[in-house]
């Protein structure tokens, strides 16, 4: 990755005089206390931005800046999801058109330099507190971004994703022998693929005594709901006040402390071990900030509690299984590039995906279910998108296509998936023979033959 045009168009805007918008000239109506759907960048117009400004901006004051990057450059869908928390709290929000995952890097060097450039050249911006957003792919970039400029970086939001690269974190530390000065807010979906990754990052960063807070919530691989967004900008404004980027609103923290602890409480006496993940995060948030005595006691408490003992131990039974899943999944896939003609149903006993979906299914016992349902939608993920992409860069559209088949046979449902099947059936059909077995519904009225 190329972080040299990124520190670069820093060194050059920094000159820029605080606190004012200098106004570089644009044919775009810009919309304050709304959303601007299509913004071009003025230091480079193919690339675009939708745009959000508090209502009560103006330019005698700077403003934080959240910048968001969808892996699909869809910018209004986290747009909108920080929107409330971003007119809350006063962020200026600028999120990319042009941003991507599982392909180049380049994109996302330019669409990041083109906000920066034009966020420190149109409008007022603190140039101490920019905070890098993203999900799966450009959450993982998120970290070189905030790196290449720490002392303006206030804080990382990834959701769905872990490091860039496994030893990111000593290389850094290393290098500037210091922890990573900015704050990080992870988010994950109970049922992500990705979440024992996140799990492992958020205990990775403690120990290397950086600052983070970890959130699950319910759901699959996606930016979370608008709750969690804003959570995550209210963790920002309280690590800012940590930090010395914002000044301390001691009746605010006040407030929010005393909010949280209560609900610790309540949730105290129907699931210990959410009391007890809960009452260590307001140890680890408000250290420093608030006086955090009372729920570092209930943490302790708890932590000896059988209970607590039990989840925890349940929980590292289901990392050690995903683990080994993990393992077999590598050897199926690695062993279906050699023998790829077997049968759906075949190729799901193999990795005992009946299993997994009855374990899913049941509700009896929900962290097994979500545990289940997470190996699923790995199997789902590389099924359905990163293996086929591989043979397709290859010309093997038939094996692609089984495994289309296979992953259709976990979501029966998906729409999306069943129309990419339908039309490599089709125009795959028009030239050579396909079996039948490999259509989707939609398709069984298409040539073929067995």
């Amino acid at each position: 990755m190329s972080l040299h045009s990124l520190r670069s168009i820093f060194l050059a805007a920094l000159f820029l005089t605080p606190g004012i918008a200098h106004g570089i000239s644009s044919t775009d109506t810009v919309n304050v206390g709304g959303v601007t759907d299509t913004v071009h960048a003025a230091s480079d117009p193919t690339q675009t931005y939708a745009l959000f400004l508090p209502s009560r901006y103006n330019a005698n004051r700077r403003w934080p800046l959240l910048i968001l990057m969808d892996p699909r450059g869809r910018a209004l869908v986290p747009l909108k999801l920080f929107q409330a928390a971003a007119e809350r709290y006063g962020y200026i929000v600028m999120s990319s058109y042009q941003t991507q995952s599982d392909g180049p890097i380049e994109p996302n060097d330019n669409a990041i330099n083109a906000i920066l450039a034009d966020a420190q050249a149109k409008f007022s911006v603190d140039t101490h507190r920019f905070y890098f957003a993203g999900f799966s792919g450009t959450g993982r970039l998120a970290w070189y971004y905030a790196y290449s400029i720490p002392s303006n970086a206030g804080g990382v939001i990834e959701v769905g994703a872990g490091l860039p690269e496994p030893g990111l974190l000593l290389r850094e530390r290393i290098a500037k022998d210091s922890t990573a000065p900015f704050a990080v807010f992870l988010g994950v979906g109970s049922t992500d693929f990705n979440y024992e990754e996140v799990r492992a990052l958020d205990a990775k960063l403690k120990v290397f005594g950086i600052r983070d807070h970890l959130e699950i919530f319910d759901g699959t691989h996606s930016w979370p709901p608008e709750s969690v967004c804003t959570d995550a900008i209210t963790w920002m404004q309280l690590q800012a006040m940590r930090d010395g980027r914002l000044a301390i609103d001691s009746s605010w923290v006040d407030s929010l402390f005393g909010d949280a602890a209560r609900r610790a409480d309540k949730l105290a006496t129907v699931d210990r071990y959410s009391a007890f993940v809960l009452y260590q995060q307001l140890e680890h948030d408000f250290g420093g900030i608030h006086d955090i005595t009372g729920v570092k006691l209930a943490a302790e408490r708890f932590a000896g509690s059988e209970s607590v003992k039990g989840t925890v131990s349940r929980l590292a039974g289901f990392t050690a299984g995903e683990q080994s899943f993990h393992q077999r999944e590598d050897s199926f896939f690695s062993d279906f590039a050699k023998n790829s003609q077997q049968r759906t149903d075949k190729l799901r006993a193999i990795l005992d995906l009946d299993a997994l979906r009855d374990r899913a299914a049941q509700t009896k016992d929900t962290l097994d279910a979500a545990a289940a349902a997470r190996l699923l939608a790995s199997v789902f993920v590389r099924a359905s998108f990163y293996e086929p992409r591989r043979y397709l860069a290859q010309g093997d559209t038939l094996t692609t296509l089984r495994l289309y088949g296979l992953a259709q046979s976990i979501h029966p449902d998906d729409g999306q998936l069943c129309a990419e099947r339908d039309r490599l059936f089709h125009a795959f059909a028009q030239t050579k023979p396909v079996p039948g077995e490999l259509a989707c519904k939609s398709a069984s009225k298409a040539p073929a033959s067995n």
